[in-house]
């Protein structure tokens, strides 16, 4: 697979108070075989520390970007 060949394929997560689960879930899609992958997480306005774990890897990972609710609405 070739990133200038291959579409890229978004994965959206969305997030609401789990930071327990939010790097697993991160590495699993990173651990998938198509490479060509961009990863947007959406945080709902969490009340827990998943924003602060996104920001610390979003640093670390390229392809990862993340927003931010300013207000929780709920499920999409």
């Amino acid at each position: 697979m070739n990133e200038y060949t291959d579409p890229l394929i978004s994965v959206i997560i969305p997030n609401y108070n789990n930071e327990q689960y939010l790097e697993a879930c991160i590495g699993s899609v990173l651990n998938q075989t198509y490479s060509n992958i961009e990863i947007i997480v959406v945080d709902d306005f969490s009340t827990d520390g998943s924003w602060g774990l996104l920001n610390s890897l979003v640093k670390k990972i390229d392809n990862l970007t993340i927003f931010k609710n300013e207000k929780n609405k709920g499920v999409s």
